[in-house]
């Protein structure tokens, strides 16, 4: 018995009309023109190779070749639980509950409420937060051991401002040196310069101008 391309049967070059049979399940089209598998699994799904690739389970559940990173792609990870060990990831909620409640430092490395540091400041009998300007005031007390400021901002010790000062005064004293020896070397140019134009002119002045 023949067999067109169809699969249909033929007796003496006339196709024989057979019942056809279940229709298979195909891929629908949802209403945004995307494929719906329908609650289908799709399986036997190969490693990806390009970026708009299908991803199978052991490529979504490993790194990459040759990679220790994960990127998440600018994704949020949801329904995060609270971490168990210290390598475990952190959700919003734990870091927040974390920061609001935090404890009194025990370590020096350890982080300090605003209220911790309040408290040993405003009991430190050398310097605390003035009240009302809420400021620190060190009570008419002295502050030593206060290095070389850095910054515009930064305090300053009387040995930095004295040095300052000093030094400032040493160079207006080098400006004004400096200045009385180009005034005088003027003066003596100008008064020459007057004696020989008085010279050319046959002018004989009333009282010789000399130079000191």
């Amino acid at each position: 018995m023949a067999v067109d391309l169809f699969g249909r049967s033929k007796r003496n070059n006339k196709v024989i009309q057979r019942a056809a049979g279940p229709p298979g399940v195909g891929f629908k089209l949802n209403q945004d023109g995307n494929f719906d598998l329908g609650n289908k699994i799709l399986t036997n799904i190969g490693d990806p190779i390009n970026e708009f690739d299908a991803v199978n389970m052991r490529s979504a559940l490993t790194c990459e070749q040759n990679s220790d990173v994960i990127s998440a792609r600018k994704r949020r990870i949801t329904d995060v639980g609270n971490p168990q060990k210290d390598t475990d990831v952190v959700n919003n909620k734990y870091v927040k509950q974390m920061i609001s409640n935090l404890a009194d430092p025990a370590e020096e490395q350890d982080a300090a409420t605003k209220r911790y540091v309040d408290v040993k400041f405003r009991g430190n009998r050398h310097m605390r937060i003035d009240d009302t300007t809420k400021h620190f005031t060190a009570r008419n007390l002295k502050i030593i051991n206060l290095s070389y400021p850095d910054n515009p901002t930064d305090a300053a010790s009387k040995l930095y401002v004295d040095d300052s000062v000093r030094n400032f005064e040493e160079k207006i004293t080098i400006i004004n040196n400096v200045l009385k020896v180009l005034l005088g070397n003027m003066m003596r140019n100008i008064i020459t310069n007057l004696n020989k134009l008085n010279d050319q002119l046959h002018v004989t002045p009333q009282s010789e101008m000399t130079i000191e």
